[in-house]
């Protein structure tokens, strides 16, 4: 496999995980009345954008290697 593909592979399913994970708990935490589950939002949301951080960068790495002449 290209290491282009890979890289880009990687850094959507990163992305897409992270995304996942904030949006997912974010939901269940508003729309859920349990006090205990705000521990599981907090970590859930901080992973979460961690993870949204990391693929985005992986992904605009990709985009400007591309880029460059």
């Amino acid at each position: 496999m290209h290491p282009d593909w890979s890289r880009l592979a990687i850094g959507t399913i990163v992305f897409g995980v992270g995304a996942f994970l904030t949006t997912h708990h974010g939901h269940n935490a508003v729309h859920h009345d349990r006090a205990s589950e705000t521990k599981e939002f907090i970590l859930y949301s901080v992973i979460g954008v961690g993870l949204v951080t990391v693929g985005s960068n992986l992904l605009t790495d990709l985009a400007t290697d591309k880029l460059r002449i």
